[in-house]
């Protein structure tokens, strides 16, 4: 079997499945939808690339994601709100 890697890191989303608007103790993340993966990124951020998001996006659960600016994994926080 051949494994490929996931691309951790995205320019921009073009074509997407799906968008959501997550909240969380640390702010408000767009999540879209793309090909069984989702991507994020910060509201608030001035970086514009979107990173790979880690687990299930459920209510009350902590998420982390791959943070592009300091090229690592990073907590988003406990999802308070998911709005479509």
């Amino acid at each position: 079997m051949i494994f490929f890697k996931k691309v951790e890191v995205l320019e921009k989303i073009g074509k997407y499945d799906s968008r959501r608007m997550v909240k969380t103790d640390r702010g408000w993340f767009v999540v879209y939808g793309k090909e069984k993966d989702f991507y994020t990124r910060n509201m608030n951020s001035i970086d514009k690339r979107y990173g790979l998001v880690y687990g299930r996006i459920v209510l009350g659960k902590e998420v982390s994601y791959h943070n592009p600016r300091v090229a690592k994994k990073s907590n988003m926080g406990r999802v308070k709100v998911i709005k479509n």
